[in-house]
């Protein structure tokens, strides 16, 4: 499906008789990939085909403004702690960030108070961050302007946002949210509930992590009353001056067609579900659940994100992560310690979690 924001590029493109302007192939990469005009508008101050999409972004993404990000979730971060602190300012900050966070710390000047999570003894994966430790140094240092924390994890470990973004609200602070890892959250109500409906401030999500969308996509939300400086002039500091048309354009068609793929979408999240139970009562690994980190501070866990253990096979991580490439040709996106991590999408099949299934069936079967 074709997003308004493609077809207005392409009836564009299709009406120039004479290029004479940038990019250097005039069209013959893609009559996508053109320059700002009166026509097509401009990113740096969202309008034409630009607004359009961004609104259509905040719908979807329930947010009074949405922003396109062309440089990835990264630039969301930076922009983020770019609008709302100053240099000296006092930051609580998850500990199990993304690094762009403590580098936008030290280029800004921000004094990060880091705050830890709990490690489930048997998992061994990070829980989620406790609402009363963000009261405890609420209590200890009256200077802190807010707290960034990460929800969820690339373990698909959900925090529980709205016991934090109320403790915070309530002391007059804001809560800024890395969603990265959770942009599918906003497409089915099987999946945990979203940064923005329990009341982040703002929250940046990574379009080509989790959604039919290429690298280096990514969305900035803001809610309504959110306590920031003009986060578009902060963008406009941070962000490409020569944003590119095609991956705007591949983003919007593939969030455009998330309607149409609801159904598959529903039956995949339900196939993870039903993968996670077998694998758990049929064979020697273990596919971490809800009930195996629960007692960690988790609100809830992304069903669609499979952490594998196959310790009790003798495997760590890289071990699992390796045979499951060597033997069977199945990549996962990555390991830790003691799983691997797979990151299932609406663009996977049910044949694809069959396939990983029998992998794993017949890797716990040899001697």
């Amino acid at each position: 499906m074709q997003s308004n924001f493609t077809k207005q590029i392409l009836e564009f493109s299709a009406a120039v008789r004479g290029n004479f302007f940038m990019p250097g192939h005039k069209g013959k990469i893609s009559p996508l990939d053109v320059t700002e005009f009166p026509e097509t508008g401009d990113l740096t101050n969202s309008s034409g085909v630009f607004a359009e999409a961004e609104q259509e972004l905040a719908r979807i993404f329930r947010s009074e403004r949405s922003h396109i990000l062309v440089n990835g979730a990264t630039i969301g971060n930076f922009v983020m702690l770019m609008s709302t602190c100053k240099r000296g300012d006092k930051l609580i900050v998850d500990k199990l960030c993304h690094h762009s966070i403590p580098n936008a710390c030290t280029l800004f000047g921000i004094e990060p108070i880091y705050i830890e999570r709990t490690i489930h003894p048997i998992s061994a994966i990070h829980g989620g961050i406790d609402p009363l430790d963000i009261q405890k140094i609420l209590k200890k240092n009256k200077k802190v302007k807010g707290a960034i924390i990460t929800s969820p994890t690339y373990h698909g470990i959900c925090s529980d946002l709205r016991a934090i973004a109320d403790i915070l609200h309530s002391a007059g602070k804001f809560l800024l949210v890395d969603e990265a890892h959770g942009a599918h959250f906003y497409f089915s109500e099987k999946l945990p509930l979203t940064a923005m409906e329990q009341g982040a401030d703002m929250c940046v999500v990574s379009a080509h992590k989790t959604l039919p969308a290429p690298g280096q996509t990514a969305i900035l939300n803001v809610r309504s009353g959110a306590p920031h400086k003009n986060v578009k002039d902060c963008i406009n500091i941070l962000q490409t001056s020569s944003p590119s048309f095609i991956l705007i354009s591949q983003m919007m068609d593939g969030i455009s067609q998330m309607p149409e793929l609801s159904e598959h979408f529903e039956r995949l999240i339900t196939a993870c579900e039903d993968f996670a139970l077998k694998v758990n009562q049929n064979t020697r690994a273990t596919c971490v659940t809800w009930n195996h980190v629960n007692k960690c501070h988790v609100a809830q866990k992304d069903q669609t994100r499979l952490i594998i253990n196959l310790s009790r096979k003798g495997y760590n991580g890289k071990g699992a992560f390796d045979l499951l490439w060597e033997r069977h040709k199945i990549r996962a996106e990555t390991y830790d310690d003691d799983n691997v991590i797979c990151i299932v999408t609406v663009c996977n099949t049910l044949e694809d979690l069959d396939n990983l299934y029998n992998a794993i069936v017949e890797i716990c079967e040899v001697q």
